[in-house]
């Protein structure tokens, strides 16, 4: 992850986002003080599915492929990202039930002009998961 950060970092361009399966997020709460500093994770583990890692905000996104991380640096120098359909709230109660909730989505789309701002990572394997192997390396 350092190395993607440094991939994007030495074309003068700041990382901003990083896309990933949510699958592979247990893979992020999983790193120990010997992969990220205790204060990080710290925050991470508070605000749960989205967090900030090194500056850097994390997003979860099912078109993702899982077991691929891509490293973004800020849209201003990327490309564009228009909204097709702006974030939306609507009320999902069910007064029946007693239950209250919320549907929330949001529409958007990717253009990348500039190829040296993205850094796509590839998870290599994951220890612990049956069938799997690997040594959880990315």
């Amino acid at each position: 992850m350092a190395d993607s950060f440094g991939q994007v970092d030495r074309h003068d361009l700041s990382v901003a986002f990083i896309f990933f399966n949510p699958r592979d997020y247990t893979d992020l709460l999983k790193w120990t003080q010997q992969n990220i500093d205790r204060e990080t994770q710290r925050k991470m583990l508070k605000t749960g599915v989205m967090g900030y890692l090194w500056g850097a905000t994390l997003l979860q996104s099912r078109k993702v492929g899982y077991g691929t991380i891509y490293v973004l640096a800020d849209a201003e120098f990327l490309g564009v990202i228009p909204e097709r359909i702006p974030l939306t709230v609507m009320s999902a109660d069910r007064p029946d039930l007693r239950q209250i909730g919320f549907s929330i989505f949001e529409d958007l789309g990717f253009l990348v002009f500039n190829p040296s701002g993205v850094q796509r990572l590839q998870v290599t394997g994951r220890a612990g998961n049956p069938g799997e192997g690997g040594d959880g390396t990315y």
